[in-house]
This record gives C-alpha cells, structure tokens and sequence, in this order.
C-alpha cells in the first residue's frame, strides 16, 4: 500500500512539473509570437481636395525598420497595386470596386470571367532603406460622388503575424 502510495506521489509530482513546463514552453511562445514588423508603411496623399472623374493620386511609402536585410514580395504585374491591401470607405461602407481592383484582390463578381494568375518575384531591401510609389484609386474604385472617404493600407507581414497598415487617411472629394 505504501509502494503504490509512492508512485501515485511521484506520478503526481512529475504530471504537475510536466504540466508547469508546459505552460511555461507556451508562454514563451506566446511571447516570440508578439514580434516587431519588418517593415512600416505610410501613406500621404496631395493637400487638398480631388474632383469627381480626375485621378486621385497617394503616393505609398514602405520602409525597412528591422535593422536588417529582407525580402519583399514584388507581383510581376501590376505591382504597386498588388503590394498592399487597399480600402476606400464613405460612411462606412466600401466604395464600389472596378474590375480591376477586382481582378487582382481575386474577389470577382459571379458574372465576371477574369484571369487571376499572377507570380511573385521576391527582391532584398537593404535595413532602413523605403521605396514610394503612386496608386491612382480610381484605377480600384468607381468614385461617383463628392464627400468624405475614408483609405486604408496595410499589407500583411508573415515574420509577426500581424497586419501592418499606414495611418487612416481622410480624402475630400468636390464635383
């Protein structure tokens, strides 16, 4: 009785430090997972107000804040639209897309054929090194009438598991 009091002891006593370590091992994970970006992006569009039916330029800036060399993905094709997730609202509600933002957000309509094949090109960015480009939204989005939107961008970054996005920006649309 004393022998089988024993090992039941020592099964107890090694189930709660296998248990400890366990949990421990977790939250260590747990911590590893809450990781820094590598990159951060910013967007800055012209001072002042856009017309209805002209371009509405941003210009889109990423940067390299990790210390180190990476890679960023480029798409072959319609790369600067391809790099980042883009989102118009007004009031809050998304802006109705064009085919073209469409097409390459691979979210097509059920009545719309369109080829969504792409590949991917992966390239070094030097540490603390940006590059800037321009989106036109109205290349992604059919802006019909004057008011306030909303734009968002963010891209998503596979080293912290997080989506990394620019600060909100307010556009003003005039007829």
């Amino acid at each position: 009785m004393k022998l089988h009091r024993s090992i039941t002891t020592v099964m107890v006593a090694l189930f709660w430090l296998l248990s400890w370590s366990v949990m421990h091992l977790c939250a260590q994970s747990q911590d590893a997972s809450a990781l820094t970006p590598l990159f951060s992006i910013t967007t800055e569009p012209p001072s002042g107000s856009f017309h209805v039916g002209k371009p509405i330029e941003v210009q889109v800036t990423v940067k390299n804040i990790s210390g180190k060399e990476i890679y960023w993905a480029y798409h072959r094709s319609d790369t600067g639209y391809r790099a980042v997730q883009v989102r118009l609202t007004q009031n809050g509600h998304e802006v109705e897309t064009t085919v073209f933002d469409r097409k390459i957000t691979g979210r097509p309509r059920p009545d719309e054929r369109l080829d969504l094949s792409y590949s991917t090109i992966a390239l070094p960015l030097a540490a603390d090194a940006s590059f800037t480009w321009t989106l036109d939204l109205t290349k992604l989005y059919v802006i019909q009438s004057p008011g306030k939107y909303n734009l968002d961008i963010c891209r998503y970054d596979d080293y912290s598991k997080t989506n990394v996005c620019s600060k909100s920006v307010t556009l003003t649309v005039v007829q």
